[in-house]
């Protein structure tokens, strides 16, 4: 018998002693169903947790790597090209991104389209010179597929610390995991120290907070859609386990 008890600040699911706190739903679905972890199905990684590997082991005997870990944000490498290719736009702007974070420069949007996107340089060279940097992209009908129709890949400005790109949206996404693990710890001027750390940008105190209430926000939402859905889950399990019943109850936890 499983029995579930789920509350809006709290999820914890109970069976052979298993106590696991604050994890996603899939993940203790699939602990449940698959007590034999070589039976469990992998489901995708949401938050900035490395797998399991030698190399993994030796480092947590390093008493700095918990840190190292608690303070860096996993991105990409942002490499760019003529005639690359992106399942969607948004997969597009994410690279460029990545590209803004690896390089520092000052990257900004300058077309919206629904079907092109275009980013440029902002940073100045000597005599206040206009950089030529340029990346677009758009999605054609016969290609049904976003593709870089034209790159140029000339910087010619001076790296500043300052990033168009880095506004409140992008430092809501760059955090969301990080906050939703530990948010008393992850708070406005952490993030701006961390942003300036990692990746040399200078950002403002209020764009932080803005950063972190949007990402709360994000949070909150995944958690009451997640919360809405028990008896799914629930009927879920029991038709993944012939024989075996399942309760839930809920109660409401005082903030």
């Amino acid at each position: 018998m499983s029995i579930a008890v789920i509350t809006r600040s709290l999820l914890v699911f109970r069976q052979r002693e298993y106590m696991i706190n604050a994890l996603p739903i899939a993940k203790i679905i699939s602990r449940i169903i698959f007590p034999n972890k070589k039976e469990a199905p992998a489901f995708p990684h949401r938050h900035d947790v490395l797998p399991e590997s030698d190399e993994d082991n030796e480092e947590e005997e390093d008493p700095e790597a918990p840190q190292r870990m608690r303070t860096h944000i996993r991105r990409g490498d942002g490499h760019l090209y003529r005639d690359q290719t992106f399942f969607n736009g948004v997969a597009f702007k994410d690279r460029v991104l990545d590209y803004a974070l690896r390089t520092r420069c000052n990257i900004r949007q300058y077309r919206y389209d629904k079907d092109k996107l275009g980013f440029e340089c902002a940073g100045l060279g000597e005599n206040d010179e206009a950089c030529g940097w340029k990346i677009y992209a758009s999605i054609l009908p016969k290609d049904k597929i976003w593709r870089v129709r034209l790159f140029v890949d000339n910087h010619t400005c001076e790296v500043n610390g300052e990033c168009e790109m880095v506004k409140v949206p992008v430092i809501a996404r760059l955090f969301v995991n990080k906050i939703r693990e530990e948010p008393a710890y992850y708070m406005p001027m952490k993030i701006e120290e961390l942003i300036m750390a990692n990746w040399s940008i200078s950002v403002s105190r209020p764009q932080c907070q803005a950063g972190r209430n949007k990402a709360l926000k994000w949070i909150k939402s995944e958690h009451d859609q997640q919360f809405a859905r028990l008896k799914d889950y629930a009927a879920e399990i029991v038709e993944s386990n012939p024989g075996s019943s399942v309760e839930v109850l809920s109660q409401t936890v005082a903030r």
